[in-house]
């Protein structure tokens, strides 16, 4: 029988927070100022009617003295990054899920580290409370959905195992629409069907599952009965077709400069992730929402196929001239690379001079050496001067460097 760990953060974002500023533990910790709602909230927030996509104005309404911060993810990926090589420690069979959530396949661990699998559940806890100054939660059962469902149980620095002789009571007391998989529309359909709880889907014939769902829910239904249909999956993502990166910020601005300072942001973050796994880019795109939610877009073919800013921004700046309209509020800006492709030699115009490319590869590499070892934002563009101070310096206080701008 495989024995399934899944492992989740609590409160990730507003824990790592208090991590960094122990003097913020049992205090209301809210991420998300640069958006105006809130991305995370820690557990004492929680408790006082605080949630996720609460509107700050709200928070301020409910709780005073709370402390509001822009969420920082480049932190909070380091987290994330210590937390799984804790895990690993235990099993080298981790599934990094998502920045806060992970499966670990720890089937016979418990004979190989001599404890139950409940303790060694404790001692993952306590080496990552004890490392990182977080808590996790763990659910443990004999698929993928049933540890899951375990790790949701009890919040926060829980430990529920669920079994094959256990999963009906847990599943009896779980609504349908909470199953990991199950999205709205299939609640709704069950709904219409009568099937409210995961344990009344759990329950439904083979035949009748066979006969009316398609592949994913078919799966679901047998990891929710206990048989491992999806194993743990240790690769890491190398395939992307293309690659977004989007930044919400308040209040919203008109500022046209700002406003480009914010889209070199993303440029900047995009081409970076394409670096890190090897690929170029043949085409970019632009999207500028509004403050009243209203959104424009177009897209552009690249003269150079490229992963580095210098050579983008002009192109994603031309399309922010055509989209424009300065008599309007925006409150989000969005760029995405194109038509993403392995470097295996990148495709000239016929009469191009190759000496830009080859000086931004060397800047670059540089640049990403640099940022592998002290964090993102560690060297960034000139253009992010434009940005509100506190951006930059709150990188500092994480890396512990100067921040080096650089003309590109």
């Amino acid at each position: 029988m495989q024995t399934i760990f899944h492992v989740d953060g609590d409160a990730f974002f507003a824990a790592c927070e208090q991590s960094i500023h122990p003097d913020w533990r049992g205090r209301a910790v809210v991420t998300g100022a640069e958006r105006g709602i809130v991305s995370a909230a820690s557990y004492e927030a929680k408790a006082r009617g605080v949630s996720r996509a609460t509107a700050l104005w709200d928070v301020h309404r409910i709780i005073p003295n709370a402390i509001i911060v822009s969420s920082d993810y480049e932190t909070y990926s380091l987290f994330s990054k210590r937390m799984f090589n804790i895990i690993r420690r235990f099993t080298p069979e981790v599934e990094e899920y998502s920045i806060d959530e992970a499966f670990a396949d720890m089937t016979g661990q418990d004979r190989r580290h001599g404890c139950s699998y409940r303790e060694l559940a404790c001692q993952m806890q306590v080496a990552v409370m004890n490392e990182l100054g977080i808590s996790i939660s763990i659910g443990i059962g004999p698929s993928k959905v049933l540890a899951k469902v375990g790790s949701k149980w009890k919040k926060p620095s829980g430990i529920t195992e669920i079994t094959i002789e256990t999963r009906e009571q847990y599943l009896q007391a779980l609504e349908i629409g909470k199953i990991w998989g199950i999205g709205s529309a299939h609640a709704t359909r069950f709904r219409m069907m009568g099937v409210r709880t995961a344990q009344q889907f759990a329950a439904m014939p083979a035949s009748i599952v066979k006969q009316s769902f398609d592949k994913p829910l078919k799966e679901l239904w047998h990891e929710i009965n206990g048989s491992m249909i999806n194993p743990v999956s240790t690769s890491i993502k190398q395939d992307y077709k293309s690659i977004s990166k989007m930044e919400t910020f308040t209040p919203p601005s008109s500022n046209a400069a700002y406003l480009k300072a914010r889209m070199m942001r993303n440029v900047e973050h995009a081409c970076a992730k394409a670096r890190r796994y090897g690929l170029l880019a043949s085409g970019v795109s632009l999207y500028l929402r509004k403050q009243d939610f209203r959104s424009s877009y177009s897209e552009a073919k690249l003269s150079v196929d490229s992963a580095y800013p210098g050579e983008i921004f002009s192109v994603i700046e031309e399309l922010f001239e055509n989209l424009f309209e300065p008599w309007e509020l925006y409150r989000a800006t969005a760029v995405t690379l194109t038509g993403l492709h392995k470097m295996t030699g990148s495709q000239k115009a016929l009469f191009e001079n190759y000496e830009p490319s080859t000086k931004q590869s060397l800047v670059y590499k540089s640049i990403d050496m640099l940022s592998a070892k002290y964090g993102n934002h560690a060297v960034m563009t000139g253009t992010s001067l434009r940005l509100p101070v506190q951006l930059t310096q709150q990188r500092q206080r994480r890396i512990n460097l100067p921040v080096l701008h650089v003309a590109v």
